[in-house]
């Protein structure tokens, strides 16, 4: 029993572990995109926001 409850304890270890590494590694790669584009165009981060907040209100209409 007490083998059955540490397979189950390390799977949602291993599962929970591969989803934070997947957030954090988007997360950087989020960043990455909007300082490139600070750098190489000039926009802001208000900017991507508004896109995208236009965008969403473009298509609920």
């Amino acid at each position: 029993m007490v083998i059955v409850a540490l397979f189950v304890a390390w799977t949602i270890f291993i599962f929970l572990l591969r989803v934070i590494k997947t957030t954090v590694v988007n997360a950087v790669l989020l960043a990455a995109v909007i300082y490139f584009l600070q750098v190489g165009y000039g926009v802001t981060i208000f900017d991507v926001i508004n896109y995208f907040t236009q965008g969403t209100r473009a298509v609920g209409r």
